[in-house]
């Protein structure tokens, strides 16, 4: 992008802003995940069988999958 954009113009990268705040929700609903879980966990705001059959699908591996309002 910065190739394409005048030199004037400056590119405010927001990701750790971001990041940050999704720690905090997380923290808030009590679903930031434990540093020891051997296996990552997933949320999704449709249906989890879903996203449970394409993670099976590309990995072979169960994970867990549940619904969230979000």
């Amino acid at each position: 992008i910065k190739k394409i954009l005048p030199a004037n113009v400056q590119i405010i990268d927001s990701g750790e802003a971001v990041a940050r705040q999704t720690k905090n929700v997380l923290e808030k609903k009590g679903l930031l995940a434990n540093v020891q879980q051997k296996k990552p966990g997933f949320h999704t705001n449709k249906n989890p069988r879903i996203l449970h059959d394409l993670l099976h699908q590309e990995t072979s591996e169960n994970f867990h999958v549940s619904y969230l309002d979000f």
